[in-house]
């Protein structure tokens, strides 16, 4: 039994699609990531974290500076 054909327009083009309001644009971020600081301490890949105040690193090299203290 064959499958039926999927609708579609007679030029077989498809409506455009709205942009989704909850999503950036290209060359915009959303503002989830504009909050994300990249970690100055030592890592393999980079590190991104969220920031209380003026902080320079992520909470795993902030752990282990004062360890090291």
């Amino acid at each position: 039994m064959p499958l039926p054909e999927p609708a579609s327009s007679a030029d077989g083009a498809r409506p455009p699609v709205p942009p989704d309001p909850a999503r950036p644009g290209p060359g915009r971020l959303s503002a989830r990531l504009t909050a994300l600081r990249e970690c100055e301490g030592e890592h393999v890949q980079a590190t991104l974290f969220r920031p209380v105040d003026d902080e320079a690193l992520c909470h795993d090299c902030l752990r282990r500076s004062l360890q090291v203290a």
